[in-house]
């Protein structure tokens, strides 16, 4: 049955909805595929054919009846034998299992052999792309290069742009320092009482400190090491420039 599925869906023929429709009613489908496609069926039979829009879903439905176990097995191999694969999902679960989207982070939480429609939603999208570039692009700071804040960073919500100071505490603001503060009084941001932290010069001491936490450009994670003091910091790239003496 479901080699005439692909059949029906590489011709997209009006004509073998009917065909599609009383095939896929004798499938194993979930109950809520099975509910819509009685629908469409009954609406057929009322009017004598699908809209356009309504064979697009008839066909968006089918489609997901198409994967073989042969399929679902070649993928598991695939997975289970690729480095990279492995890799790049234990890096998007620890990404989404911070972030604020409830199917991610449910996956991010609770799959280790994620299926390929599981591996495709959190790893082939163009958030974790970012994230990616962060851990496999060479660093624009090496270790020991010297570095400094940049001047310009000035952040756009408090809880963002901050200095990350410890790996081991959750993702929240406990762990950050807030080198800028709202306020209110005068409506723009200040230094506050850690800027004086970041407003000397640093050493770079590692780089890849930590996986990535923000996807955008610039997100690579650095220890520096500040003059002065026998503390490191945790900074993101795009915090950083290179100190001029």
């Amino acid at each position: 049955m479901k080699h005439r599925i692909i059949e029906i869906l590489a011709t997209r023929e009006l004509a073998l909805d009917s065909e599609l429709m009383t095939i896929l009613l004798t499938m194993d489908i979930t109950a809520y595929d099975r509910s819509i496609v009685i629908s469409l069926q009954n609406s057929q039979g009322r009017y004598g054919k699908l809209t356009p829009k309504q064979h697009d879903f008839l066909y968006i439905i089918a489609k997901r009846y198409t994967v073989t176990q042969a399929d679902k097995d070649n993928w598991f191999q695939t997975f289970d034998t690729t480095t990279e694969m492995q890799t790049k999902w234990a890096t998007a679960c620890n990404y989404y299992k911070n972030q604020e989207y409830p199917a991610h982070k449910s996956i991010a939480a609770s799959v280790i052999r994620p299926s390929q429609k599981q591996y495709k939603l959190l790893v082939e999208n163009k958030y974790f792309a970012k994230i990616w570039n962060g851990v496999e692009v060479a660093p624009k700071y090496p270790a020991g290069t010297m570095v400094k804040v940049r001047a310009s960073y000035k952040p756009t919500r408090a809880k963002h742009h901050t200095a990350i100071i410890n790996l081991n505490l959750p993702h929240d603001n406990s762990w950050r320092i807030q080198p800028w503060t709202w306020n209110h009084a005068i409506g723009k941001y200040e230094s506050s009482e850690n800027a004086q932290l970041l407003d000397q010069y640093m050493i770079v001491v590692t780089t890849n400190v930590m996986e990535p936490i923000s996807a955008c450009a610039g997100c690579k994670i650095y220890s520096v090491l500040p003059f002065g003091s026998s503390k490191t910091i945790r900074l993101e790239e795009r915090m950083l420039k290179v100190a001029k003496i």
